[in-house]
């Protein structure tokens, strides 16, 4: 439902990025969104609205996917018979760069 949420929101606002994936830490005070972008984007109102309906802290994560790990063949297995979604990204290892993300509710 979250990510669902996060891809009608930034297509509202016609964000050139495209949500991969969402995660919460495990006590649920940071609420995490991995995103694919080609550029710098300014989602300051966007983070601002999801911390005001989730009451969370929000990271925004941008990933870069061609330092993905995508060579897992279980991963790919299931994909080709149908067990798991072809752009799940449950194979996916991210590689976090502070740089490029964004707090809030700090």
């Amino acid at each position: 439902k979250t990510e669902k949420v996060i891809r009608e929101k930034v297509l509202e606002r016609a964000l050139p990025m495209e949500i991969l994936d969402a995660e919460y830490q495990y006590d649920r005070h940071k609420l995490t969104f991995f995103f694919e972008a080609e550029r710098r984007i300014d989602f300051r109102e966007l983070v601002s609205e999801l911390f005001s309906q989730y009451k969370t802290r929000i990271w925004m994560q941008q990933v870069d996917t061609s330092s993905l790990c995508i060579h897992d063949p279980g991963i790919e297995l299931a994909q080709a018979t149908g067990f798991l979604p072809p752009h799940s990204t449950a194979n996916y290892t991210y590689v976090q760069s502070p740089i490029r993300s964004s707090r809030s509710g700090d």
